[in-house]
């Protein structure tokens, strides 16, 4: 389970999640204001990736035509 947990952080800080005073401990513990944090982070990353993605894409388009 421990593994399991520190490659979640360590994937959630990977994609550009501020991973600060949080451990695979306080995952497994379940302590919600910093598993509540962690989600947040990764919606946000997430959502402003697909909209930069969106945007890349339209670009694209209205330069080929």
């Amino acid at each position: 389970m421990h593994e399991n947990l520190t490659l979640a952080l360590n994937s959630a800080q990977a994609i550009g999640c501020n991973i600060v005073n949080i451990g695979p401990e306080d995952l497994h513990a379940g302590k919600e204001h910093l598993v509540l944090g962690l989600m947040w982070q990764i919606i946000r990353v997430s959502n402003l990736t697909s909209k930069l993605r969106a945007y890349t894409e339209m670009h694209i388009v209205v330069i080929c035509g």
